[in-house]
């Protein structure tokens, strides 16, 4: 091994310069040089071996070297307005500063990557290297282009922000615009460690809201709604505070009304004189609600700046943690400090080892020790059965069917001893103390009951002088009871069934006869028969005019056989003039379940069909009666001969998928100034 002299170093040892770790020995005058190629070797692996230039390919190592700063520009053709901002600058001030551009084209095809180059004075990646173009792309999270990164000798990031620094300054004054790169908390991480900021007790201007917790999302409480474990904030767990805006609040208050959750708290946000309220939860409600709510400027300016407060402190650890702001240094205790801050304890079953101890006596002392020694004597129970019942099964349990009583025995020197006992039952005006005492050595139910009279007035009557009364009453309705209980009837057990009815005179005649007697019966033996009236109406300005409905009387298994199938139903209309025959008959597919008269005209009939439909049928004069038939003479013979019933047909009957979905019960008529939107 040949010595190096005094002259030669590595380049890690060289104190004129940064060492580039390569550990090749060179003299100190050539050691900034060489360790400026080693530092732009650093970006071949970022760039590859070779870059796109002006005259061809060119080394990336030859074309980085000696710069200041190289700068990554993602862009497409769609970015032509800011490259020709960027080439600009570079051309006037940043080349001669030692900056150098290596462009990244985002371009779907490499006919558009070509003309995006078209115009740019710097370098670029070959359109093929998409391995190594992926690679930078999820290095330096572009989301969007244009973006421009720029990089240092050794290849660390000075700024992601390289457009607006562009922008802001294109003569290069502050290149190369290095950016603090001081670790920093997020906001959910100085969230999380601030952990729950809600007030103390009894602190004024602050009231508990209850908020539905589907809105936890939309006032920012949770970034999250459903719950996860990755996600601090997510599900129910909330942030420890937040903010509402006053106008927004309040515009959602007067459009959903009660259905808000601010609607019970508008008075107190409406009086709130700042723009926003301060949100803090609390998770032991002590305000009464897990979210607290400042309703005064006072309020809202003392917890915001108890929470500022709260934030700095998280801060303050954080950089001392990092041995910033906190004058570390690299000393051996502030070494062992940040190995004890970052010890983790975990929750682990404990691990089964063999029992050590030094001597056989030591052994068993430990033993002893940790034994649960018997001090009760044991107790003996024998167990006996019959011969015959060996080898039977035998089932025990611990029921106490069997148990065997101690029956108190009859000492006439026996004294119970009683302490007093103090316990509150109930309140009542007087305290009646009983007691029972059995004759028979048996167990007997007891129970103790206030007097009746405690619980009422003292001046009124109990009633006791009509017992004899209500057992004579109750013993005559008793059987009458007993038959509507079986038959299933409801009857009146205080009315009398013969106390109306007056004495037996001669002859079959009694006194209570009724005087109501039928005028007219209107039946047909075609339309009528079998079937019930389902709807009867007067025909308007007519006296002597009737109509009805008939639907058919079936029993509920009927129904459901013929339902959906269509079937004739009727609305008759009799006169009181000739009651032996329908007037006119109204035809109907489905049952008419109601009907009516339009109010306007009389010769309208609108009624409802079982299947939900509506139908309207128009009636003559003849039809309501109000005007004789005109017959000619050879409908009259033809009339004689069958004596039909003139039948009516629907006019309009309503779309059967626009109709209800049930039968129509009733109609109504809406007044004419009712105007239906």
């Amino acid at each position: 091994l040949k010595a190096r002299s005094k002259g030669e170093q590595t380049h890690a040892e060289a104190p004129d310069g940064p060492g580039c770790n390569c550990g090749v020995p060179q003299r100190r005058a050539r050691s900034r040089a060489h360790h400026a190629v080693c530092t732009m070797a650093a970006f071949a692996p970022l760039f590859g071996d070779s870059l796109k230039g002006g005259e061809g390919d060119v080394e990336t190592a030859a074309s980085l070297e000696g710069k200041e700063a190289v700068g990554l520009y993602f862009a497409s053709v769609t970015c032509k307005e800011f490259s020709a901002e960027l080439a600009k600058a570079y051309s006037e001030a940043l080349s001669a500063k030692g900056f150098e551009i290596v462009f990244v084209s985002c371009d779907g095809t490499e006919e558009e990557a070509g003309e995006s180059l078209k115009d740019m004075p710097w370098l670029a990646m070959p359109f093929g290297s998409k391995a190594e173009k992926d690679a930078l792309v999820e290095k330096y999270e572009v989301q969007e282009v244009p973006k421009l990164v720029l990089l240092g000798k050794e290849g660390e990031v000075l700024t992601v922000n390289g457009v607006s620094k562009i922008t802001e300054d294109p003569s290069g004054e502050g290149f190369p615009w290095q950016e603090d790169q001081t670790p920093t908390l997020s906001e959910e991480e100085v969230l999380v460690r601030m952990g729950s900021v809600a007030p103390e007790p009894g602190e004024s201007g602050l009231k508990g809201v209850f908020i539905n917790s589907k809105n936890y999302l939309p006032l920012g409480f949770v970034t999250d709604a459903e719950e996860s474990d990755e996600i601090p904030f997510s599900g129910f767990k909330l942030k420890p505070y937040t903010f509402i805006d006053k106008e927004k609040t309040l515009t959602e208050v007067a459009k959903m009304g009660f259905a808000s959750d601010w609607d019970p708290y508008k008075k107190e946000i409406k009086a709130f004189a700042g723009q926003q309220l301060l949100l803090m939860f609390d998770p032991e409600k002590t305000y009464g609600e897990k979210i607290i709510m400042t309703t005064t400027e006072e309020a809202y300016n003392r917890e915001m700046e108890r929470i500022e407060a709260k934030r700095q402190e998280v801060m303050d650890e954080f950089l001392a943690s990092l041995g910033i702001g906190g004058g570390g240094g690299d000393t051996a205790e502030d070494d062992e400090a940040a190995a004890e801050e970052n010890i983790v304890v975990r929750d682990l079953p404990r691990e089964c080892k063999e029992w050590v101890s030094e001597t056989m006596e030591a052994t068993r002392a430990e033993v002893s020790n940790f034994t649960v020694q018997n001090i009760r004597p044991p107790m003996q129970v024998m167990i006996t059965r019959a011969r015959m019942h060996f080898g039977k099964a035998c089932k025990f349990s611990d029921s106490g069917e069997n148990l065997q009583n101690c029956r108190p025995q009859k000492d006439p020197n026996f004294a119970l001893q009683r302490k007093e006992l103090e316990i509150g039952i109930q309140a009542v005006k007087e305290v009646h103390t009983c007691a029972c005492q059995t004759t028979w050595f048996r167990p007997v139910n007891k129970s103790t009951q206030y007097s009746p009279a405690h619980f009422l007035p003292r001046d009124a009557g109990l009633g006791y002088d009509k017992v004899d009364e209500l057992t004579e009453f109750l013993t005559a309705v008793s059987v009458s009871v007993e038959e509507a209980l079986q038959t299933n009837e409801t009857v009146d057990i205080f009315q009398e069934e013969f106390a109306h009815l007056g004495s037996e005179e001669t002859g079959d005649v009694s006194k209570a006869s009724s005087n109501l007697q039928e005028i007219r019966t209107f039946t047909d033996v075609g339309f009528t028969k079998g079937k019930r009236v389902e709807w009867i109406e007067w025909v308007p300005n007519s006296t002597d005019m009737l109509v009805s409905s008939y639907c058919e009387n079936l029993h509920f298994c009927d129904k459901l056989e013929n339902m959906g199938r269509v079937g004739n139903s009727s609305i008759l209309i009799w006169s009181f003039q000739d009651s032996l025959a329908p007037h006119c008959n109204l035809v109907a597919p489905w049952e008419v379940t109601i009907f009516k008269f339009y109010p306007t005209d009389n010769k309208y009939v609108v009624g409802g069909l079982s299947s939900g439909q509506l139908a309207v049928w128009k009636l003559s004069d003849a039809d309501l009666g109000y005007a004789l038939r005109e017959k000619n003479k050879k409908d009259a013979i033809e009339e004689e001969k069958t004596s039909a019933v003139p039948s009516i047909s629907h006019k309009v009957l309503s779309i059967i998928d626009d109709s209800h979905r049930k039968a129509v019960v009733a109609i109504e008529w809406l007044p004419a100034p009712i105007e239906l939107e």
